[in-house]
């Protein structure tokens, strides 16, 4: 088996005819590399913008406690699979400072 071949077979389907029309083994693994920066591109900037919905997350009219809460939760989660940490105090503070003036005043004392 070639180098070329080995690439081939290591890559999805969808990347082996654009990778398959390189002239040699060395051109199809610098297209791999570009493909992989553009892929980290993409992905920090996919979590640029989900920690701008966290810092921006406000209660949408008609929405319920347990619907904000889940969405609080899930955009955590999503968050978490880019590698960024969002402690439990912060997502607190995030979801006390997140809540309209009608469920807080049944926190205080």
């Amino acid at each position: 088996m070639s180098v070329m071949e080995a690439i081939l077979v290591a890559m999805l389907t969808e990347y082996r005819e654009p990778l398959g029309v390189k002239k040699s083994a060395k051109e199809a693994w610098e297209a791999i590399a570009a493909m992989r920066v553009d892929s980290n591109r993409t992905k920090n900037a996919t979590a640029q913008l989900m920690k701008q919905e966290y810092a921006n997350l406000k209660f949408k009219d008609g929405e319920s406690v347990e619907e904000f809460s889940l969405h609080l939760s899930s955009l955590i989660s999503k968050i978490g699979s880019y590698n960024i940490t969002i402690n439990e105090e912060e997502a607190v503070s995030r979801y006390l400072h997140s809540m309209p003036p009608k469920y807080i005043q049944f926190l205080s004392p």
